[in-house]
């Protein structure tokens, strides 16, 4: 998601670890990116407790060293 496309990328996710807070926190640093974080409520159509909505933009990473044809 994060070096994706420059467009608006959507993940449905658990509760966040500390250890992914971090990760964000990284990629926050490194890439100057941030995620919307919205928390979703427990419903009948989402199973299993309650979820974690997370939203980005991509930076546009292309690999230049790769050939093309």
């Amino acid at each position: 998601m994060t070096l994706g496309q420059q467009d608006v990328s959507k993940v449905l996710l658990g509760p966040l670890s500390p250890y992914t807070i971090e990760f964000l926190r990284h990629l926050k640093s490194f890439f100057q990116v941030m995620f919307k974080v919205e928390t979703k409520p427990c419903g009948e159509e989402l199973k299993g407790g309650d979820k974690v909505l997370m939203t980005c933009v991509g930076i546009g990473f292309s690999n230049l060293s790769k050939t093309l044809k």
